[in-house]
């Protein structure tokens, strides 16, 4: 199994115009057979650790991606959900800068793995649940019995480990550290879910200068997640043992 930096580069170095020319459901038959390979790697290749405390696992992850080239507004793949992105035609402008390859992006809604491409097309994968342990002051897990606390219900429980307190009371992180860590032993029989579409998004349109939610699902299958035998985390971790 390819490492991140490696699967992010291959992305970044294989996606054209072919791959986000948008198809009937807005989305890219290519697009998706690439955010399934991603999720391969950011869901059995490795994990995040924080602040050297928490090791994260990623249970399931969405896929963000809008394209930004100019002049095919109807024709290619867009996602005005997405924060880091320029303004949709109609809306009041805005034009952020672009993220490097990898970058570590944090959000209200939590922390997006982000691939972006200069003048082309904004990418990004938002960890949407996930297994957490604690790691020792050596590096090592010593706290097994927290290995299968599951953080299903909103992205943004990350900050529960990146702003974590020690005690009550106790000073404010002054540094936020993230990582990520490639793991060997990938099982061999390690699968995704069937894709599925991300979670409580709605489909958008511009109104007076306003990007407005509309009560349409967006429906696109970005959204993957480990599943069965390694829905747990602790059965991933005794498999990579062996």
């Amino acid at each position: 199994m390819s490492n991140l930096r490696e699967a992010l580069s291959t992305f970044d170095q294989t996606v054209d115009e072919s791959y986000y020319t948008a198809n009937a459901s807005g989305s890219n038959d290519k697009l998706e057979e690439l955010f399934a390979e991603l999720a391969r790697v950011i869901i059995y290749g490795g994990h995040l650790r924080v602040n050297n405390k928490f090791d994260i696992y990623v249970r399931s992850v969405e896929f963000y991606f809008h394209t930004e080239e100019k002049g095919h507004a109807n024709g290619f793949v867009r996602d005005p959900v997405m924060f880091h992105c320029s303004s949709m035609e109609g809306e009041t402008p805005r034009d952020p800068h672009f993220f490097t390859l990898g970058y570590f992006y944090l959000h209200r809604f939590g922390l997006d793995i982000t691939f972006e491409k200069e003048g082309k097309y904004r990418a990004s994968a938002l960890i949407k649940s996930f297994n957490v342990n604690v790691v020792g002051d050596e590096g090592k897990v010593i706290d097994q019995d927290v290995k299968d606390v599951d953080k299903d219900w909103a992205s943004s429980y990350i900050y529960d480990y990146i702003q974590f307190e020690e005690r009550r009371g106790a000073e404010p992180n002054g540094d936020i550290h993230v990582e990520w860590i490639d793991d060997d032993g990938c099982p061999s029989d390690a699968k995704l879910s069937a894709r599925c579409q991300r979670i409580g998004i709605c489909k958008y349109k511009v109104e007076n200068g306003v990007l407005a939610k509309t009560s349409e699902k967006d429906d696109r299958p970005w959204r993957f997640y480990r599943a069965e035998p390694y829905n747990k985390l602790s059965r991933l971790l005794d498999a990579r043992k062996h």
